[in-house]
């Protein structure tokens, strides 16, 4: 099968799974997950790859990252792939720096914020581990499945053939 998916940036991500109903189909959802490709459309155009956002992604881990390293970065990625309708969400971070225009600069900022972004960024991973029971899951064919998270069905991907 032959699927099209329209991306708004020059950066995909795609997460792919295979059914394995155990060790008899195994090699067969191997093989499958060999021929899953995510390439342009356009045959004259070749993917390349762009200097990082922040090398610093490169080199350590988001948790390893100071606070303001963290929010320089979230704040170049988010330039670089930028949502659509959700400006005014966007918008009330302005305060704290985090501005899609301008990036993401910590000298511009007073010492009540930086204490804050610090704190925010120590709170935040202990706050999204103990979030997993009040996120709607279940389990289904031995899957677990998360709902009400992410966009799924997006209108930009159609099927191209079978």
């Amino acid at each position: 099968m032959l699927f099209e998916i329209e991306s708004p940036t020059n950066t995909a991500w795609l997460l792919c799974c295979v059914l394995s109903k155990g060790k008899e189909d195994e090699d067969e959802a191997m093989e499958i997950l060999k021929q899953i490709r995510l390439t342009l459309l356009d045959e004259n155009t070749r993917p390349y790859v762009i200097k990082p956002a922040n090398k610093l992604l490169l080199d350590n881990k988001v948790e390893d990252l100071s606070a303001m390293d963290f929010f320089k970065t979230m704040t170049d990625l988010m330039i670089l792939n930028p949502t659509t309708g959700n400006e005014s969400f966007e918008k009330q971070f302005e305060h704290i720096g985090i501005n899609r225009t301008y990036g993401f600069d910590a000298g511009k900022l007073d010492p009540d914020t930086i204490a804050g972004l610090n704190r925010a960024a120590k709170d935040a991973p202990l706050i999204i581990s103990n979030s997993l029971e009040k996120v709607d899951h279940r389990f289904s064919n031995g899957w677990m499945i998360f709902t009400g998270m992410g966009t799924y069905e997006v209108p930009g991907v159609k099927r191209v053939n079978q």
